[in-house]
């Protein structure tokens, strides 16, 4: 019984333990064992006895676990019920375990939990034992509050006691046998209670309680995973699985909690599940109960992670009950694991339709809306396994209306909600129905939030709503209008695959929207997917070029995608290993797309395309090689890619594509062969790698279109006289003569334009009409077709060139149809009408009549025959026909062209001389240059340069330099081979031909595209060579050509490399003024290379220039102005440049009121001021520059202005110049520069200004002419190096402390803040500079956080400059200098910035953020936040520093937070201890200043100081104490911690043996007054310790105290008093305090204003009071201390005062003498008070008080009637044997009073004295107590209680022993009671 309370268990287990208790277990006395194990069970009910029950060891070496076990296998049910609950409570502890498991408790458990039977005993009121029918009968009391057996815990940690016992008494032995009178007698003895007890153990066969409680311990066992396999093993789970199917339902839950616990272990879970636990737990998933559904959801949750489980619980229908555990709205657990467990079962297919039809649906939808995170992310979690199944989707969506709630739960704040929500909304838009509603529900919203998630789910989430809403074009427009591309395109450029994946798909869908391709494009989606198309990833690939190939069949969007380089990815993806055919077929579809467009034809060639062309031309795929075809017939089409593009590999392609049976790629291969054959070298090529077999085949072809590609191809062919027969004798000739007759006129044309080509070779010509080719040729005459009769008419020219055909033509029929073909309105018909007929009649014509008369085409007919003799005459007369100008255009009009060019080809030199005099002369005129140019006469002219004939080669190169007049030309005739021959003729011994040559040379120099080519052919050796030959026009044209190739800056290097610097200067000097131009105009191109310009000063250049300066000519002046500019430009040039002279010219340069001359010239002079060394700027001053770029100042043109800024600014860089800029009054024009709109101006003057500023002495003259004020604007301008000169000026300005307030006042700090924010390095570093400097002001420090400066100066700690941080951390450390500012940076995140910075591998930036943290540690505020971010941990490893400077700021940071001692704990917790205690020996005084004061605040914590002296602080803290540093701070602070460790009396002995007694007695007289008062403190707190007095009298701390007891500062005197209290505590110290003068400045400070040091000196005089009252002078004690004062000492809230100042008084009442001045200050009254409130120690003082006040008769009866008896009757109950003397005495001494007699019976006085009477240690004391008892008999009314009271035993026994003065009064007594009858 006593058990039952905790507070009696430290008591009953006392130093001997349960050892005895343990050994009873065994006994057979059931009564015996059933109370033993009670009383273990409840004592187990209390934790703090665990340790003690299981350290336990019995006599015979048993415990109290074994005790336990062995009670569990009793056959008394209710002692095993007791056992198997003390097994609950300390198996609740796990570290217990393991000793039962040992045991083999745990299988023990087993059985009861599956019902063991147990019996039922019963005990009658002797203890007797009833046993009947084998069942034990046990009997309670009929007390009520004993009868709850069936109370036990429904807590899983219960630790309440065991249950009551009704038997209290001993059990004896029962009887030997058993009758119905015993079953009678134990049925008297039973309580209700006990029978329904009974009766349910005989229905159950087993005890219901011990059930339960084993079903609570194997939850208990379970806890702990390592005893699984016991549990397992011994049966538990088909145990549970029987409690779980019981009918109590505390049975059950204390199952499904233990199953719960089994279940946390993944292994357990099949085992579980077989073991059928499933259906009971679904069972009690159905229970009204809370605890035990949320115990059984629970366990199921953790079952259906095993998709077995999960089937069998849907089977059993677990879904309707937990549809209702899901709605409880008060069971928020309860909800979670509902939530968890749908989530679970969710995961199975086959359970997911049967959830989403069930009841579960809309709680489960509930759940995802509940306000606790876990359960709606597992409620959205279940929803989105539900929505895996599109089956689900309709009750989901039309049903549940899901979609509502999941979009909303998209925007959720917590990341786990919204990520299973927007998991639960990809699912549902598989189904297309879901849309619409999705959309409707403002889910792009939602979804677009997603997208910007950090999280890896969310964002693939977003990305497959995405994917699954763009296969839907209706959702485009809304996608794209409400800008949904950017989040996809983020998506999509994540580096998570599955997510980039799923963005693709999405994507590609997008760009097939031909409606929102153009905005696909420019919004960035093309970019993107060109960077997805880049991946590995061979899917990201094949979705990135689709979307590649949607987009380009955008006319629109060609040209960018080539522009952004999605051909090198293309190229890449077709040259994948192995073969993707899908990859494949999306490349060729994109590449035949893009190259539709014109420009992409040249780019995608100039890229590489014919690699990955060729290699998709050989994948055997239809839909690949077509597009393939595609793209080569598009490039091909473009006369840039003709000519030396197509390699044999891609020809060999096209022969491969050719053959294809499909008509689209034949069709298209053979077009692009056509394009290819155009030009004569592929005509070769084509016909050497075999194209001709391919080509003849395909004429068989059945399709109309591949006939009539290939016999355009075939035409192209046979156009090169080499290729003709090959055609021929490849078989092409039956089916061209075929396709004669075709139906289609195209054929036709093709056709005739082959048999034309192919005809033009004399071998073939009688092949064709010997194959019958004449007559289809004649009948194609007719044809409705220009075209056709055109061809037709050209091949029978060709034909008829041979005098056999001539005749077989005539016989045939073929002059009519000529003749009427020859005035067809057709021109081209016409000619070649003609040109027949002139072969057929061999008819020449005159020269001088034929252009007058018509005979144009005739002529040009006949130079185009295959006739020698008819070509020479036809020449011939076209050359004297273009001798007369006006005959030209005519001739161009008549088409003579053709003919020249085809005079060109002929081998003979007198047709080739006449057709190239002829295009010499068609090139000189302007109007008919372009067209003798076109149509091959370019190429014409460069094959004859070539010629073999002298002449031809001369007039070739005339005609090559008149058509090279035009830009077009001069690069045409390069591309096309012109230089070489060129070059062959100027390296002749020719003088014509080099005159020639040069000229055409000349122009070609002109155009910079040209000069490559010229220099890889050695054009400049050549004409170095020339410039020195005797022909004079030579040279010049020699010259031209060197002036013409300085147009391009890639060769001025070269150019001054090989000499052409002389020769230039020479001409530059020409009287010719164009001549002089051109040379000047090279000469300054050449300057603009760094490379030549010394090289041209040396070279003598600029006595030429000073020369040229003084031209009249204006762009002779401008030349020279800007090659002087650039010669400036040299740093060795310009001090040549300011002594040579020409400064005059550039200042005469500078006043020629033209806009390019002045900006020339002040650009020069600009650059010539850049040379600050010297004496050049002088120079320049005193040669007038200055007021000339004064004067410019105001310009107009923005450029001068600019430049005349920047001279400026440069001689503001120079000291000795600005004095000259300031007389000169530049100032003022630097301001207007600042201010002018400009940006180059402005940058420049404040570049200038912020020049002039690096100098204190001008900062003035800044501010009075507002320069200063003039730059603040400029911090938000757009031009990053004005913001950075702004930036450097201000920060100039900023250094100098005296502008400081100027500053604040202007407000330079709000532009300065903008600056910071610059991501300019330059700009914001000078700007953190300036507001560094600025912070040592307060206000501008306040300022700076006003304009919201700190956050960009917090995030320019993330840059990656060094000194960017240093200044940064330089910054936040001014700025954390004021109060207000230490908060607004922590608040403001800076923190996290400050930790990064002390981390850093930089000391400074580490010292100087160290610095900010310990500046910001100063602010109580911040304290909290530092140590909650767990700064101190970094701060611990910053005092790793090698810095002593790092060390220092981290000490002092870690000691301002110790200043709050809510955070030494902590502290200390973090480990920060050991660095501060290692830094106490730094070699920093700084360092070991703030560690000691660090050390000293930590001390301030008791639980610290332990700590502090184990890591050895005592030493180093003694050392700074010594002052051994030389530091007085350190000292102070050692002192102090010193002190504060000394406050715990456990430290006292380390303390003392280490020294401290004797340094403090040292540090006592001290000259600094803290040391002293922490000197005199330590003291104080170890004079508290009696166990310190000797040491403290050894070392002579007595006389410090008392001396420092007197001084005039208080803390002093509260110190010193402190530690002569403490001192006084001593009965021999007491005397020497008062002996050595302490009473003297104790009683001074008894009166003192200071209520703390009133209080402690008046302790200390109570102490003192106890040595004879204070000595010889009571009365003076008295007067000096004041009754009152002790009377308000005595009335103290403070317990231990109350008891100093009881003493005090009681003291003081011991002397009679001074009794009347106590009592009359009113002391009675309070003494009597504050006894009857007060502690034990504080009544025994007081009633001693009142003792001594009896002594005096007189005061007697008003201590009786104040209410004195209370403590003197407390006092005489006492256990002291002197304390109860005095007591009794006094209560003797009242008695005497008749008055008192009666009051001291009512207060209680005879119990007292009873005690008194029965004391046996000291004979005085039943002595004074029978004297009191005789005088208290004296009262009437006290006669008769003392005679009913107990007092009369004592009162006998006081007569009866051997003291005769007892014994007197003891019959005194007697006698007087016997005086009343009653």
């Amino acid at each position: 019984n006593l058990s039952e309370n905790k507070d009696t268990h430290a008591h009953l287990l006392g130093e001997w333990g349960v050892g005895y208790l343990c050994e009873l277990v065994e006994h057979g006395d059931v009564a015996l064992v059933r109370e033993v194990v009670r009383c273990l069970t409840n004592l187990a009910g209390n934790y703090e006895c665990h340790d003690v029950l299981m350290a336990t060891k019995t006599v015979s070496g048993d415990d109290c676990a074994s005790a336990l076990v062995r009670a569990l296998r009793v056959e008394d049910a209710i002692t095993t019920r007791f056992a198997c609950l003390a097994l609950v409570n300390l198996t609740a502890v796990p570290a217990n375990q393991n000793t039962f498991v040992k045991l083999g408790a745990h299988e023990v458990i087993v059985e009861l939990a599956c019902g063991e039977p147990r019996s039922w005993f019963d005990i009658d009121g002797s203890g007797e034992m009833i046993k009947t029918s084998g069942l034990a009968l046990a009997q309670d009391d009929d007390d009520d509050e004993n009868d709850d057996l069936n109370t036990s815990s429904s807590s899983m940690n219960s630790n309440a006691l065991a249950l009551k016992n009704a038997s209290t008494t001993s059990a004896v032995e029962p009887p030997s046998s058993l009758n119905e009178s015993l079953l009678k007698k134990g049925e008297e003895f039973r309580s209700a209670a006990a029978e329904r007890e009974r009766n349910l153990l005989l229905d159950l066969g087993y005890d219901m309680e011990c059930r339960r409680y084993a079903c609570l311990a194997l939850g208990n066992f379970a806890s702990v995973g390592s005893n699984h396999p016991y549990l397992l093993k011994c049966g538990a789970l088909e145990a549970l699985r029987d409690a779980l199917n019981v009918e109590d339902l505390e049975t059950r839950f204390n199952a499904a909690f233990a199953s719960n616990k089994l279940s946390m272990i993944e292994e357990n879970l099949a085992l579980i599940g077989d073991a059928g636990l499933v259906p009971p737990l679904v069972r009690l998933v159905g229970d009204a109960d809370d605890c035990a559904r949320t115990q059984a959801v629970s366990c199921l949750r953790r079952l259906s992670l095993l998709n077995e489980n999960r089937l069998e619980a849907v089977e059993c229908d677990v879904l309707k009950p937990l549809a209702s555990a899901a709605l409880v709205e008060d069971n928020i657990e309860g909800r979670r694991e509902a939530s968890a467990l749908l989530c679970n079962l969710a995961l199975s297919d086959s359970n997911k339709v049967k959830i989403a039809v069930s009841p579960c649906l809309r709680p489960l939808l509930k759940l995802s809306e509940s306000a606790d995170v876990e359960t709606a992310r597992l409620a959205c979690g279940g929803i989105a396994n539900i929505a895996e199944d599109s089956m689900t989707h309709r009750p989901l969506l039309f049903k549940a209306n899901a979609l509502h709630t999941l979009v909303y739960l998209m925007r959720s704040k917590h990341l786990t909600v919204h990520r299973e929500a927007s998991r639960a909304v990809s699912n549902l838009l598989s189904s297309q129905a879901a849309h619409a509603l999705f959309l409707e529900e403002d889910g792009l919203r939602s979804l677009f939030l997603i997208s910007r998630s950090l999280d890896n789910e969310c964002q693939y989430n977003a990305a497959l709503i995405f994917r699954k809403l763009t296969p839907n074009l209706s959702n485009h427009d809304l996608l794209v209008g409400k800008g949904g591309l950017q989040p996809l395109i983020g998506l999509s450029q994540l580096r998570e695959l599955r997510t980039q994946r799923v963005a693709a798909a999405a994507l590609w869908f997008l760009a097939s929207n031909k409606d929102h391709k153009v905005t696909f494009a420019s919004e960035g989606g093309l970019k993107a997917i060109i960077a997805l198309a880049r991946d590995d990833d061979r899917e990201l690939q094949v979705l990135a070029v689709g979307a590649l190939r949607h987009l380009s069949l955008c006319p629109r969007v060609k040209k960018p995608m080539v522009d952004n380089g999605a051909s090198g990815p293309l190229f890449e993806c077709s040259m994948v290993v192995p073969a993707n055919a899908d990859l494949l077929m999306q490349c060729a579809g994109t590449l035949g797309n893009l190259a539709e467009n014109p420009q992409n034809q040249i780019q995608l060639v100039r890229d590489g395309v014919f690699g990955p062309l060729c290699r998709l031309a050989m994948f055997e795929h239809e839909a690949v090689q077509q597009d393939t075809c595609r793209a080569f017939c598009s490039l091909s089409a473009n006369a840039e890619n003709q000519v030396g593009v197509f390699g044999p590999d891609e020809m060999r392609a096209l022969f491969h594509l050719a053959g294809s049976k499909e008509e689209n790629c034949g069709r298209d291969a053979v077009i692009a062969l056509g394009n290819l054959a155009v030009i004569s070298r592929n005509q070769l090529n084509l016909v050497n790698l075999g194209v001709l077999p391919c080509l003849v085949q395909m004429l068989d072809s059945k399709f109309v279109s591949c006939q009539t590609m290939t016999a355009r191809a075939l035409y192209r062919l046979g156009a090169h006289s080499d290729n003709q027969p090959k055609v021929v004798a490849a078989g092409a000739l039956p089916g061209l003569i075929r396709l004669c007759r075709s139906p289609d006129l195209e054929v036709q044309r093709f056709t005739a334009m082959a048999l034309c080509n192919v005809c033009s070779h004399r071998d073939n010509k009688p092949l064709l009409v010997k194959a019958a080719g004449l007559p289809p040729l004649v009948e194609m005459l007719g044809s409705p077709s220009d075209f056709v009769r055109r061809y037709a008419s050209m091949a029978l020219c060709n034909l008829t060139s041979d005098k056999a055909n001539q005749e077989h033509l005539v016989k045939q029929g073929g002059v009519p149809p000529l003749i009427k073909l020859a005035a067809s309105t057709d021109a081209d018909c016409a000619r070649y009408t003609g040109m027949t007929l002139c072969n057929l009649a061999a008819n020449r014509g005159n020269r001088v009549p034929i252009a007058k008369a018509g005979a144009l085409l005739p002529l040009v007919g006949m130079a185009e025959s295959s006739k020698l003799e008819v070509q020479r005459a036809g020449g011939l007369a076209l050359y004297n026909l273009s001798c007369a100008v006006s005959n030209q255009v005519a001739m161009v009009r008549a088409g003579v062209l053709g003919a020249l060019i085809h005079l060109t080809e002929s081998p003979d030199a007198d047709c080739a001389r006449y057709a190239v005099m002829t295009l010499c002369n068609l090139a000189a005129n302007y109007e008919t240059r372009s067209e003798a140019t076109k149509g091959g006469g370019l190429q014409a002219a460069i094959v004859l340069a070539r010629h073999g004939d002298l002449e031809v080669r001369r007039y070739a190169a005339i005609c090559l330099c008149n058509m090279s007049n035009h830009p077009t030309t001069q690069v045409q005739v390069v591309v096309h081979g012109g230089l070489p021959p060129l070059m062959e003729l100027a390296t002749s011994n020719d003088v014509d031909s080099q005159r020639h040559s040069l000229m055409a040379l000349a122009n070609l120099c002109a155009n910079e595209s040209n000069h490559t080519a010229l220099i890889n052919v050695g054009a400049l050796d050549v004409f170095m060579n020339l410039v020195q030959s005797p022909d004079a026009d030579v040279r010049e044209y020699a010259t031209f050509c060197l002036a013409n190739t300085s147009s391009n800056p890639d060769y001025l290097t070269k150019l001054g490399r090989v000499g052409a610097i002389p020769p230039l200067i020479s001409l530059s000097s020409s009287s010719n003024v164009h001549s002089q131009c051109l040379a000047l105009a090279a000469l300054r191109r050449l300057s603009t290379n760094p490379s030549n310009r010394t090289a041209l000063v040396r070279a003598g250049i600029l006595q030429s220039l000073a020369s040229a300066g003084g031209s009249t000519e204006v762009e002779v002046q401008r030349e020279v102005a800007a090659t002087l500019c650039n010669l400036a430009l040299a740093e060795e040039n310009k001090v040549t440049m300011a002594r040579s002279g020409v400064l005059p010219a550039l200042v005469a340069l500078a006043q020629s009121k033209d806009k390019e001359r002045e900006t020339h010239a002040v650009a020069c002079m600009a650059n010539l001021a850049e040379m600050v060394e010297g004496r050049t700027q002088r120079r320049m001053l005193d040669d007038g520059c200055l007021r000339p770029l004064l004067n410019l100042a105001a310009a107009q043109e923005a450029e001068v202005r600019r430049e005349v800024a920047r001279t400026l600014a440069l001689f503001a860089s120079k000291r000795d110049s600005q004095p000259a800029l300031l007389r000169a009054g530049a100032v003022n024009q630097l301001v207007l520069f600042a201010r002018d709109d400009d940006t180059g101006v402005a940058r420049y003057g404040a570049l200038a200004i912020g020049n002039l500023a690096v100098q204190s002495a001008n900062h003035q003259e800044l501010f009075d002419t507002g320069a200063i004020m003039a730059l603040l604007p400029l911090a938000s301008s757009d031009d990053l190096d004005t913001r950075r000169c702004v930036s450097f000026a201000l920060n100039n300005v900023a250094t100098n402390e005296a502008n400081h307030r100027v500053c604040e006042k202007m407000g330079v700090l709000r532009p300065l803040v903008t600056l910071i924010k610059d991501p300019d390095v330059d700009v914001h570093l000078q700007a953190v500079f300036a507001v560094r400097q600025l912070s040592l002001t307060p206000k501008c420090r306040f300022q700076v956080i006003e304009l919201k400066g700190l956050h960009p100066l917090l995030q320019l700690s993330e840059s990656d400059s060094i000194e960017v941080q240093r200044e940064v951390a330089a910054c936040l450390r001014n700025l954390s200098l004021s109060e207000p500012n230490k908060i607004a940076i922590r608040k403001s995140g800076g923190l996290e910035v400050l930790v990064k910075f002390a981390l850093s591998a930089d000391v400074e930036i580490s010292h100087q953020a160290t610095g900010v943290l310990a500046n910001l540690a100063e602010a109580i505020e911040n304290q909290g936040p530092m140590v909650e971010c767990g700064l101190l941990q970094h701060l611990k490893y910053v005092l790793r520093s090698k810095s002593v400077d790092v060390q220092r700021e981290a000490v002092r940071a870690i000691a301002n937070l110790s200043a709050e001692y809510a955070h030494t704990a902590a502290i200390v917790g973090s480990g920060a201890l050991m660095p501060l205690v290692a830094t106490l020996s730094s070699p920093d005084f700084l360092c070991q200043r703030y560690a000691a004061m660090g050390v000293g605040n930590l001390a301030t914590n008791m639980a610290n100081q332990e700590k502090i002296l184990a890591e050895g602080a005592l030493n180093p803290l003694i050392s700074l104490s010594n002052s051994e540093n030389g530091d007085r701070e350190s000292q102070r602070y050692a002192a102090l911690a010193l002190n504060n460790v000394c406050a715990t009396r456990h430290n006292h002995p380390q303390i003392v043996e280490a020294g401290v007694v004797a340094l403090f007695s040292r540090l006592a007289a001290h000259e600094d007054l803290e040391i002293r008062n922490s000197a005199f403190f330590g003291i104080a707190n170890l004079s508290a310790n009696p166990a310190n007095h000797r040491i403290l009298m050894q070392e002579k701390c007595l006389m410090p105290l008392i001396a420092g007891a007197g001084d005039p500062d208080p803390e002093t005197q509260l110190r010193c008093v402190a530690g002569l209290r403490g001192l006084s505590c001593d009965e021999d110290i007491r005397a020497l305090i008062v002996r050595r003068g302490g009473l003297e400045p104790l009683l001074r400070l008894a009166k003192s204003e200071d209520v703390e040091v009133q209080m402690e000196t008046l302790a200390t005089l109570c102490n003192l009071s106890l040595c004879g009252c204070i000595g010889d002078n009571p009365l003076q004690f008295l007067k000096a201390v004041d009754v009152n004062a002790l009377v308000s000492f005595l009335c103290s809230a403070d317990t231990t005062y109350r008891l100093f100042g009881a003493v005090a008084l009681g003291n003081i009442a011991s002397d009679l003498s001074l009794q009347g001045n106590l009592v009359g200050a009113g002391a009675l009254e309070p003494l009597v008070t504050v006894a009857n409130a007060s502690d034990l120690e504080t009544q025994r003082c007081i009633a001693y008080a009142i003792c001594n006040l009896a002594a005096d008769e007189s005061r007697r009866p008003a201590i009786v009637s104040e209410g004195g008896l209370p403590p003197l009757i407390s006092l005489a109950c006492s256990d002291d044997v002197s304390d109860m003397k005095a007591a009794v005495a006094t209560i003797r001494g009242l008695c005497a009073a008749s008055e008192a007699r009666r009051a001291v019976v009512l207060a209680g006085a005879l119990d007292a004295l009873s005690l008194a009477a029965q004391c046996e240690e000291d004979v005085e004391v039943p002595r004074e107590a029978a004297a009191a008892l005789c005088a208290l008999a004296l009262n009437e009314e006290n006669k008769v209680d003392m005679s009913r009271a107990g007092i009369m035993h004592d009162i006998v026994a006081l007569a009866k022993i051997e003291d005769h003065l007892t014994v007197r009064q003891a019959c005194g007594c007697l006698a007087n009671l016997s005086e009343n009858k009653d």
